[in-house]
């Protein structure tokens, strides 16, 4: 199974996508 996930905080966001024993395949950020 794949996972996403979106962190909004105050200064960018941070998007990810990774699998079911927690190792992250692609990680990007950018500023808000």
């Amino acid at each position: 199974m794949i996972y996403g996930s979106i962190e909004a905080g105050g200064t960018k966001f941070v998007c990810a996508i990774g699998d079911e024993e927690m190792t992250i395949k692609e990680r990007v950020s950018f500023p808000t």
